[in-house]
């Protein structure tokens, strides 16, 4: 019962990262729209591009460590005698991480392209 309430508690907050995520890139836009009008709010606008730029930097790096996470996977599987279930086992863990990696090459295009 307990990792029940955990999983849903994790899932929540993930919800509400995605949330405010969401509300930040509206207002970078808001703000880029609003400083090309006003040359004061640049240096706002100019702070909301270096986080954004931050964190797609940050998200490279992710996808950069799961990519070598794949590599030691499969580097394993194929140079060292494991059981049936321990080379099932890493070739599951790699599926969820392509899956890890697909989410973040979806992050960072909605951080670039909206």
């Amino acid at each position: 019962m307990d990792l029940v309430i955990r999983d849903k508690n994790i899932e929540l907050l993930q919800l509400q990262i995605q949330d405010r995520k969401k509300l930040l890139l509206e207002k970078y836009k808001t703000i880029n729209k609003i400083a090309q009008e006003n040359e004061f709010l640049g240096d706002v606008a100019n702070d909301y591009e270096r986080y954004y730029n931050y964190i797609v930097e940050q998200k490279k790096q992710q996808i950069i460590a799961y990519e070598n996470l794949i590599a030691y996977l499969g580097n394993l599987i194929l140079n060292t005698a494991l059981t049936n279930s321990s080379i099932e086992n890493a070739k599951n863990q790699q599926k969820e991480i392509l899956n890890k990696i697909n989410y973040i090459k979806r992050e960072i295009n909605e951080i670039i392209y909206k």
